[in-house]
């Protein structure tokens, strides 16, 4: 007999989720085209959630909760299958209308990177692909997502209009990916996210496949800390930029307030030692024989890759 799980995972392999269509337009930059086509043909196991997925469904409703608090515009739940009239194996599954208005509504429960770089540049492309999808398929007038971090506790939303032609290029790249390379099983061209870096190939060594639970777990804590990092990296460098150019108009000094300390100085070149230009002066001269040998260590890269 078969088992829900089972069934779920043969249900996804049948259909094109809106989630999905990012992707397959290619504007998703944590799946590829070829992601989605070795999901549906079954050929990597599919994604079944972790601890920060169901962190995110346990905390839809007080999300949903602080909309209504903010905006005192009500939610009503609805759990509803959106399907294409003319091609069913695009479908979208929706939980959320803004009560009297024919608009749909999205969560999203982030970090507080994610959250961040949502307020700084707005919505990623494949987050507006997935709703225009819902919009189009629903025949909604709208949508609005909402943005809950928890552990800032923090709302922000964003009021969607509906874009015939975003949801036309989602849709006919859903028909063409689905009839020129799901039916066919023909994969889709791989693209560069795709491919192993050329520093990770010039790494010596033997590949080790690792697919057990710890490596896994591992996995998803070092790409959500990496995420993290890149952003507050980010976040950092414009904050440097902005203090030189805006705060002291590029003027170097020592400065103080609030608690912050601020040395912006200005310092000469580096001098270094140019040992090409010493090997054409004195090309008689072995200069191998004051290299210095270090002791062997080990080097950590790690690389994110699509999966």
């Amino acid at each position: 007999m078969q088992t829900a799980q089972q069934f779920d995972a043969d249900y996804r392999r049948s259909i094109i989720g809106c989630s999905e269509l990012g992707a397959v337009l290619g504007v998703d930059q944590w799946k590829t085209p070829l992601d989605v086509f070795n999901e549906k043909l079954g050929l990597v196991a599919p994604f079944e959630g972790n601890k920060h997925t169901r962190r995110g469904q346990r905390l839809e409703h007080i999300a949903a909760e602080e909309y209504t608090e903010i905006t005192g515009q009500k939610l009503r739940r609805m759990t509803r299958e959106l399907k294409h009239p003319d091609h069913e194996f695009i479908r979208g599954h929706i939980d959320r209308l803004l009560e009297g208005q024919n608009k749909v509504v999205e969560i999203k429960v982030v970090s507080v990177a994610a959250f961040r770089k949502l307020q700084r540049e707005g919505l990623p492309d494949s987050w507006i692909v997935q709703m225009q999808s819902y919009i189009g398929l629903g025949q909604y007038d709208g949508g609005v997502f909402i943005i809950f971090c928890p552990d800032q506790f923090e709302v922000i939303f964003f009021d969607i209009q509906f874009d015939q032609a975003i949801y036309d290029a989602a849709v006919n790249a859903a028909v063409s990916f689905w009839t020129n390379h799901v039916l066919t099983q023909q994969p889709p061209a791989a693209v560069a996210a795709d491919k192993p870096t050329l520093e990770f190939e010039k790494v010596g060594g033997d590949l080790v496949i690792r697919e057990d639970d710890a490596f896994r777990e591992w996995a998803e804590r070092f790409r959500e800390a990496k995420s993290i990092k890149d952003n507050a990296t980010e976040l950092y460098d414009a904050l440097v930029e902005d203090f030189k150019t805006k705060i002291v108009e590029d003027v170097p000094g020592k400065y103080q307030g609030f608690g912050v300390r601020v040395a912006y100085t200005e310092s000469a070149g580096r001098k270094t030692f140019d040992k090409k230009a010493l090997a054409a002066t004195y090309p008689d001269i072995d200069l191998s024989q004051f290299d210095k040998q270090g002791q062997p260590f080990k080097t950590f890269r790690p690389y994110i890759i699509s999966e």
